[in-house]
């Protein structure tokens, strides 16, 4: 958002921010290094929608409802997609969105992915080649995120337009997983809150999954 070398279409979007393919569907991607981590996966989809992506460092806060809206009149479908960090999760905020935008708009909650030990440096890991490991139990208990998932699942069965990914078992399928694992080679995390480019390619079956389920 701050960047001043960029070009605006007609649909005032960034064409450098712009992955066009047709006019039936955009997922419109908003956020900030949160939701950013997720556009690997998306880039290895070969979808037939177009997809956008806009940084905010304060996401949530700042939507451009109305350049939003105004995109129904050039796609048939128009997707708002968001990272909604336990944190900052808040039943109103989320409400007050859905109410913003067009009753047309849908809107994809992109769930927290799991947060690591903040004593394991990922890197070191990966340079040393040792495997490094960390419990979901204690996420779940730090970040209280029994009670963050209880209210996404709220959210949803009071808003017909919101829909739920969850990438977080994916990642972490049992307590005990792998910030980086040896034998795989898989490094899944750059820092103890954000995915790698290969971790976040690790959800691209169960979003391709979750697309169809919910889009087809």
């Amino acid at each position: 958002k701050t960047s001043k070398k960029f070009t605006l279409n007609k649909q005032n979007l960034r064409t450098e921010s712009l992955k066009e393919k047709n006019k039936k569907r955009i997922f419109f991607l908003y956020g900030d290094s949160l939701t950013a981590q997720f556009i690997p996966m998306f880039n290895s989809l070969n979808f037939e929608d177009s997809f956008y992506y806009e940084h905010d460092k304060q996401p949530l806060l700042t939507i451009d409802y109305k350049k939003i809206n105004s995109l129904l009149d050039y796609y048939d479908d128009v997707v708002f997609v968001t990272n909604v960090d336990p944190l900052f999760l808040d039943k109103l905020l989320i409400e007050n969105i859905y109410y913003n935008f067009n009753d047309k708009i849908k809107i994809i909650i992109l769930g927290t992915v799991p947060n690591i030990d903040k004593k394991i440096n990922p890197l070191k890991c990966l340079i040393k080649k040792i495997n490094c490991k960390y419990l979901i139990s204690k996420d779940y208990e730090n970040r209280n995120l029994e009670k963050y998932f209880n209210t996404i699942n709220k959210l949803k069965s009071l808003f017909n337009r919101i829909y739920f990914y969850n990438p977080y078992n994916i990642i972490c399928p049992e307590n005990l997983c792998f910030v980086y694992n040896e034998s795989s080679d898989i490094l899944t995390h750059r820092d103890w809150i954000h995915l790698t480019i290969e971790g976040s390619i690790l959800l691209k079956q169960s979003f391709k999954q979750f697309y169809d389920n919910t889009f087809k």
